[in-house]
């Protein structure tokens, strides 16, 4: 029976407190209502039935009537912080709220790095939790509003969840970075802190985002936001600012804290113009075009390349995302990551660098330096050093430890680590390297995993940059064929993530579903790529014209393995042999002289793949071998993804064969990064 009841109150929409009166969630006991506002209270009656509200720290009453419909609200004036008070809502039957404050409230939202919890999760932990609840004593007016996940197609106006008073239990259940955001704001001003935490793991910027900002980049910037069969819940475009945003807009709050970019790192060019319009979008539904907004530096990781340069790319447009957003800031991490863990245990620092935003915009502390120093100039000597300047460093700049992070690169683009030192009496750094004596760029913390230790006398860490400003993604203006199979064909594939990551290019996909490098996939001659490849090569030749082309990928051999070739094996490898064989001979290949590139398969998930597939990753792993060996006595470049994508390929692909977005960008990425690299256009 009290199941029954429990799913009766979700479902419902409002959850009675006592009495007759229907309340949000929002609106409920131990409840913090943002100070000297007009605080919205709002909820369900009979219709036309009369209500009142009487806070305890007035004497006046609220009276409104409801609606047709049984809709009520008012605008109830609050106090200065204090507390605790009472609220009594009579619509003839009282219904009495108890333990309210009266302070300053806050939105928390992100995905899981904002979401990770005090206790931790799946085996990560968060420094410091200990020595945290044991000081919670200490802050009995931080109240707690955790929402429960929703997802859905239609703006909501609930949303499930409750306010917590800050017991060990609800403080460890709760978001770290959240709870030590209000904690400082606490500790410096003396007051109540409300912190709402709707946050969800995975969930990528376009879930949040209002359908009307999507449709406005779809109609003005061409950008698409396509819905994926099988696509995440936390995906979907626009379903959690229905399901966990818009429920809360009606609730007065003082800004936004936000933790978010792991889950967009593939479209990077376009997070700054995404994050603009939602902020835009959420300040109009509160409606207040200054609330502010501090977001937080994507912390540096491994992900899938350790060398590679998405993350700080990703940065890059937060950063630019600030500049284009009114009231708004971003704390710094670059000095915060963790190798082997993606989401970095020192949330510690991360909750006091957004708190000290807030301090220094909204609350006028001051005395101290909240925002990191950025990149300003650079000056390139005839010593072959390069001078980089630096704002928001007014007292100058300090290395923690010997300086590290800083690379540099000469007309070749070949980056290589570089020696730093401090220009004293400027906020100023003077980079070189003795392997690169006529350097054209420079840069710092531009890896995925790295660890930065300059600051500002504040304690507050440059941020990564690049004197050369542009991507390098974006100054190959190269002719590229692919020839795949389905997970180069699909939608999102990593032949898109290709295009995207290299607008300049010309790409010519030739990948279909079902092909193999030399065996007729169910019958089908047209799908045995040995027996099509003069025919394909021929296609390509007529698309490229004259110039040629100036890379071949080549992609295949997932069908290879498939349970109904177990037994031709030793085969496979003969026909690569053969395939490359006819690539090389083409009239294209013998004029243009491309680079060729052999990208291995991805592995399996034998748990997930189908039965057509059963032991198809142990063929792969004794298959991938001999055609890395093949590819390389036939002059071609290697890219093995089997090997790296191994150990976590459960976590980017949902059939165990074919994989999602995140795991094509990765096979994109490690393309892209040879050409970058090792390729000169």
């Amino acid at each position: 029976m009290k199941k029954i009841l429990i799913l009766f109150i979700l479902l419902s929409g409002f959850i009675p407190v006592s009495g007759k009166v229907r309340l949000p969630h929002l609106i409920g006991n131990h409840m913090v209502l943002q100070r000297d506002t007009m605080a919205g209270i709002w909820g369900e009656a009979a219709p036309g039935r009369r209500v009142t509200v009487h806070p305890s720290w007035s004497r006046k009453h609220l009276r409104t009537t409801a609606d047709s419909a049984g809709h009520w609200s008012v605008l109830l004036p609050t106090p200065g912080a204090g507390g605790p008070y009472s609220l009594v809502i009579d619509d003839g039957d009282k219904t009495v709220l108890d333990s309210i404050m009266i302070g300053e409230v806050w939105v928390c939202s992100g995905q899981s790095n904002m979401a990770l919890t005090l206790h931790g999760e799946r085996g990560e932990y968060v420094e410091g939790a200990l020595q945290t609840l044991l000081e919670a004593g200490r802050y009995p007016s931080i109240r707690f509003f955790k929402m429960g996940y929703v997802s859905t197609s239609e703006p909501q106006d609930d949303c499930p969840g409750y306010w917590a008073v800050p017991n060990w239990t609800a403080i460890s259940d709760f978001s770290a970075v959240a709870y030590h955001f209000g904690r400082t704001l606490t500790d410096a001003l003396g007051i109540p802190v409300g912190l709402i935490s709707a946050s969800w793991g995975a969930s990528s910027i376009e879930a949040w985002m209002s359908p009307e900002s999507l449709n406005k980049l779809e109609q003005t910037d061409s950008i698409r936001f396509p819905v994926r069969k099988g696509m995440m819940k936390q995906k979907i475009p626009s379903a959690l600012y229905n399901g966990m945003i818009h429920p809360l807009m009606r609730f007065t709050a003082r800004g936004f804290i936000w933790y978010q970019g792991e889950g967009n790192r593939a479209n990077y060019k376009v997070y700054d113009k995404l994050t603009a319009e939602m902020v835009k979008a959420w300040r109009d539904g509160w409606n207040n075009p200054y609330m502010p907004f501090y977001s937080v530096e994507l912390t540096p990781f491994r992900y899938d390349d350790p060398q590679g340069i998405d993350r700080p790319l990703l940065v890059e447009a937060q950063h630019r995302a600030v500049r284009m957003i009114p009231h708004s800031g971003i704390a710094g991490t670059l000095d915060l990551g963790d190798s082997t863990n993606i989401h970095a245990p020192r949330k510690i620092e991360i909750g006091q660098r957004l708190a000290l935003l807030a301090l220094t915009q909204d609350y006028g502390v001051s005395g101290i330096e909240a925002r990191g120093p950025v990149f300003q100039t650079a000056e390139f000597g005839s010593d072959g050093s390069v001078t980089v300047t630096f704002s928001d460093a007014p007292f100058g700049l300090r290395f923690q430890g010997l300086p590290s992070g800083f690379e540099i690169c000469g007309e070749d683009r070949v980056f290589v680590p570089a020696e730093a030192s401090i220009i004293h009496g400027r906020s100023a750094i003077r980079i070189t390297s003795k392997k690169v004596p006529h350097p054209v760029a420079a840069r710092y913390g531009f890896r995925n995993w790295c660890r930065g230790n300059l600051y500002n006398t504040s304690g507050i860490p440059v941020a990564p940059f690049r004197t050369d400003g542009d991507s390098p993604y974006e100054k190959l203006s190269c002719r590229i064929y692919t020839l795949g199979d389905s997970n180069g064909e699909k939608h999102d594939g990593w032949v898109d993530r290709l295009k995207i990551m290299l607008p300049g290019a010309t790409i010519h996909n030739n990948s279909r579903s079902g092909r193999t490098i030399g065996f007729d996939n169910n019958g089908d001659r047209n799908l045995n790529a040995l027996k099509t490849i003069d025919g394909d090569m021929a296609d390509a030749g007529s698309f490229f014209g004259d110039p040629g082309c100036d890379v071949i990928i080549v992609c295949l051999g997932t069908n290879d393995a498939k349970a109904a070739f177990s037994d031709r094996q030793q085969e496979v490898a003969e026909n690569f042999d053969r395939l490359l064989g006819h690539i090389s001979d083409c009239d294209l290949v013998i004029r243009s002289k491309p680079v060729c590139i052999f990208v291995t398969p991805p592995p399996m998930d034998d748990r997930k793949a189908g039965t057509k597939y059963t032991g198809g990753n142990g063929r792969l792993a004794s298959m991938i071998p001999h055609l890395k060996e093949i590819a390389r006595k036939n002059g071609w470049e290697v890219i093995d993804i089997y090997h790296p994508l191994q150990s976590v390929f459960g976590l980017y692909s949902s059939d165990g064969v074919h994989m999602g977005p995140d795991g094509q960008q990765i096979v994109a990425q490690k393309i892209a990064d040879l050409l970058v690299h090792s390729l000169d256009f």
